[in-house]
């Protein structure tokens, strides 16, 4: 009954295992959107409350790889509302509050909205060049000058009493040297080292959003210092160039 039930409404059920909540989508969904919160958070992270709702924004609004559409667009068959874009006129007439206090309470938190929209567009775009990147398993984990993140857990300004709200990696770092296939030498941008020598299980590669699209019409990143400087040598060239012709 149920299997006719199913293909009536064209419905593909998917099971798990029973008491299981790793294998709950709804759990993965949480844990996604406390990676989200804990990111912005810093100290004994009092302040995770605030950034619960324009965390839930930013994933609602964020197109999925998958499906190409917002969980936000499938809820309600509409584009998202543009949450970042509002005008108001605090010196309109008519209005008994204090609307100068106002706005500049409601533009703190677009600020915010708008940070997480960007880091939640930026993860998204790293974990599709993390797939790329899989695609080629038999290139070495790490080089030379290639940015990283340690699982450093006493190093992170995070320090929360709850397990929930724990960030263990901190970075970007960059690899200073290789040692073996399983122990690298890591700096930091001033170039002191963290430890003598690091285990290849400890690390992890970084990928920086460079906040540009190339002609293939794919994101600009960056994984290692070399593609940095390349990067910072061609816009202070676009710079220089500007600067002649005025």
């Amino acid at each position: 009954l149920m299997k006719s039930y199913f293909h009536a409404l064209n419905i593909k059920p998917i099971y798990i295992s029973p008491a299981n909540h790793g294998s709950n989508r709804t759990e993965r969904y949480i844990r996604t959107l406390t990676d989200i919160i804990i990111k912005n958070l810093e100290g004994t992270a009092d302040d995770w409350p605030i950034y619960v709702v324009p965390a839930c924004a930013a994933m609602n609004s964020q197109v999925s790889l998958v499906t190409n559409f917002s969980p936000y667009e499938i809820m309600y068959l509409r584009t998202p509302p543009d949450n970042l874009g509002f005008e108001f006129d605090p010196d309109r007439t008519g209005i008994k509050v204090d609307v100068r206090n106002y706005m500049n309470v409601m533009k703190k938190r677009v600020d915010v909205v708008s940070k997480l929209v960007r880091d939640r567009k930026r993860v998204e775009a790293e974990t599709q060049y993390i797939r790329e990147m899989r695609r080629h398993p038999n290139d070495k984990p790490f080089r030379v000058g290639d940015l990283v993140f340690l699982d450093y857990g006493g190093g992170s300004k995070l320090q929360a009493p709850s397990r929930k709200l724990k960030r263990n990696w901190i970075g970007p770092l960059k690899i200073h040297q290789i040692l073996d296939d399983t122990h690298y030498i890591v700096t930091d941008w001033n170039e002191r080292l963290l430890s003598p020598k690091i285990h290849l299980n400890r690390l992890k590669k970084c990928t920086l959003n460079l906040q540009e699209i190339n002609t293939k019409g794919k994101l600009e990143v960056a994984n290692n210092v070399r593609d940095l400087f390349s990067k910072w040598e061609s816009v202070h060239n676009v710079i220089k160039e500007k600067e002649v012709s005025i």
